[in-house]
């Protein structure tokens, strides 16, 4: 029988009382003041993605939600609003990794989902439940995926301030 190859999630030490110090100090060892410029660097990249690459160079077991919940704490308010559409594109490019908007069974749900998640890591810093709604009545275009926080679309449910 084959085991599974335990991802950065997987670890025992992913939950560690510590985690959210021990991961924005790796992440400001690398040069930066926290896990906003982090991600900021790191475009289109799902939080799965991240996580994997955040363990690896730490050796450490990460979360993706750790990364996103450090990304809500460390946002300076007036970077909000690109912060915030930043969340959204990683959770929906990684929704519709196989399938784009409107493409493939359930679709919706993997929209729903995605928003989901995404209003309630936000909902201490905004109050995102209308965008959920606006989002599909914005008509992106079949098979659209966001590429990063300056995509039209996401621009035009969350403008810049």
């Amino acid at each position: 029988m084959l085991s599974k190859k335990l991802t950065a999630a997987d670890r025992y030490d992913t939950w560690d009382t510590d985690w959210d110090a021990r991961l924005s100090s790796h992440v400001q060892a690398s040069g930066l003041a926290n896990i906003w410029e982090y991600v900021r660097r790191l475009p289109g990249e799902s939080y799965v993605d991240l996580a994997e690459r955040l363990g690896a160079g730490g050796g450490f077991g990460v979360a993706p939600v750790q990364i996103e919940r450090l990304q809500v704490r460390d946002t300076p308010e007036l970077e909000l609003p690109a912060s915030i559409r930043d969340s959204l594109a990683r959770h929906l490019r990684y929704a519709f990794k196989v399938y784009g908007w409107r493409q493939g069974p359930y679709w919706e749900s993997r929209a729903i989902g995605a928003l989901a998640s995404w209003t309630a890591m936000w909902s201490a810093r905004a109050d995102l439940g209308a965008h959920r709604h606006r989002l599909f009545e914005l008509d992106a275009p079949e098979n659209w995926t966001p590429t990063d926080d300056r995509d039209p679309v996401l621009l035009a449910l969350c403008p810049d301030r």
